[in-house]
């Protein structure tokens, strides 16, 4: 989404005080600052670049419609091993409804993708009807300034609503909303003024939580998976296909040399040259000019061989960038490839998962206590200390049969397990599912109850 850099006035609306104009002013300028990087990164993974060319192999004037899925590869490679499945926990039921009715699931499955293009996405909890609504905005939309001695976010900016323009195709915001810590700022475009109205709150913090992939202190809002070698990899690609569809053109068909003609025929030749190239038969009489007989010959083929090479050279750059098996690519392997040696080259690519879903763990957590105080109507802090963290399937999605045969061993070494919703987890068994399995167990086991009373009596 391309969003329209214009948001003059927006941190002067009727309404804000002297402080709140200073913070929206500062999360405008982040917004605005990262506009050109995050449009950037999403052409990349949307495969709508064009790279620069050289201008050596294939003129300026020669330009081919190529593309590369490598850099959304990159991304959903790992997005797709990211699957969050609900909360676990004693106080877990709590969220169940909470999780249902605001599609939790879901949403966080689509906005996965836009937090490694982009590096981040921020996720907004709000009130409607006494019921909270969380919402995820990307950073092409959306903004936030980091409180280092917190650690967390102090406050954040995200575009709720707007319009496209006819004239340049540009998203412009017309509300957007302002999160602070005893306060979310409604900012409502009228023509060109915008006015300001308050919804204080007692959550003590920001109603807004960034998931952010690879954060460090350097970088506390996370780094895009689209990096600058993927972006460069990408070009060089690209370059290479444009080549390799001009080295076709010549590859299909082989250049002929033609010596001794006299010049008639080598007007002819010229003029239609195609009938020569097509046909099965060539006839030439002597030169008479010179009585001689004219030669006829074939340049030595081309190959694609070094093309082919350089794609697969390409490919396993991008592999050791990405941690993604060069099978993934689209590259074939002359040699056979067992499933044990492609779950080793996905090792890496699990580990980036598994640190991914512990960096969005946390966030999920954070967004689940705002969620609970309005549910609740209790405190932020005290819907922290209760016992339920966010649970992701396992990203190395081994077969069930793999899975139960691992956990079989695991009861038989600590019998307690079987008493616990933990082997069903491992299973790969779902949290909406084992709700069910438990709440069937429990009506069996009351029927059963029952059978035997009537049988006592």
């Amino acid at each position: 989404m391309i969003v329209d850099n214009n948001l003059a006035g927006i941190d002067s609306a009727g309404g804000l005080d002297a402080e709140s104009k200073e913070v929206v002013a500062e999360l405008v300028d982040v917004l605005t600052r990262n506009v050109g990087r995050n449009e950037k990164r999403r052409r990349y993974f949307e495969g709508k670049v064009r790279p620069k060319t050289l201008g050596i192999s294939v003129p300026d004037n020669v330009r081919l419609e190529t593309s590369c899925s490598w850099p959304e590869k990159a991304v959903m490679s790992l997005a797709n091993r990211s699957c969050f499945d609900g909360f676990v926990g004693s106080d877990a039921d709590k969220l169940m409804a909470i999780v249902a009715h605001t599609r939790l699931v879901d949403k966080y499955a689509r906005a996965l993708p836009s937090e490694l293009v982009c590096g981040c996405t921020f996720a907004t909890v709000t009130q409607r009807d006494g019921r909270a609504q969380v919402n995820y905005h990307s950073a092409e939309t959306a903004s936030g300034l980091w409180d280092n001695d917190k650690q967390r976010i102090s406050a954040g900016l995200a575009i709720i609503d707007g319009r496209k323009s006819n004239v340049d195709d540009k998203y412009k915001p017309s509300i957007v909303n302002v999160y602070m810590d005893d306060v979310t700022w409604v900012l409502v475009r009228d023509g060109s003024r915008w006015s300001a109205q308050a919804a204080p709150h007692d959550m003590g913090r920001p109603m807004v939580e960034p998931m952010m992939y690879r954060a460090d202190v350097s970088k506390p809002f996370g780094r895009s998976r689209i990096t600058r070698p993927v972006m460069a990899l990408t070009d060089n690609y690209l370059r290479e296909m444009e080549r390799v569809e001009v080295s076709a053109e010549f590859y299909t068909n082989p250049q002929r040399w033609a010596s001794g003609l006299s010049d008639e025929q080598l007007q002819a030749l010229v003029e239609d040259k195609w009938k020569y190239v097509t046909g099965s038969m060539m006839g030439f009489t002597d030169n008479p000019s010179t009585g001689d007989a004219p030669t006829i010959g074939q340049f030595a083929q081309m190959t694609m061989g070094p093309h082919i090479d350089y794609i697969n050279s390409l490919a396993n750059q991008f592999s050791g960038v990405t941690s993604i098996p060069v099978s993934d690519l689209g590259v074939v392997q002359s040699t056979y490839v067992s499933a044990e040696a492609v779950q080793t080259a996905a090792a890496n690519l699990c580990i980036e998962a598994e640190s991914l879903n512990c960096s969005n763990q946390a966030a999920l957590d954070h967004i689940a206590a705002m969620a609970l105080a309005i549910e609740l109507d209790g405190e932020y802090d005290d819907m922290l200390e209760m016992d339920y963290t966010a649970h992701f399937k396992d990203p190395r999605k081994p077969s069930l049969v793999a899975q139960a045969d691992a956990m079989l061993k695991a009861i038989q070494a600590v019998p307690k397990l079987a008493q616990s919703d933990y082997s069903l987890e491992q299973l790969g068994i779902s949290q909406a599912d084992i709700v069910r399995i438990n709440g069937d167990a429990e009506r069996a086991a009351g029927i059963a109850a029952m059978v035997d009373f009537e049988g006592e009596l």
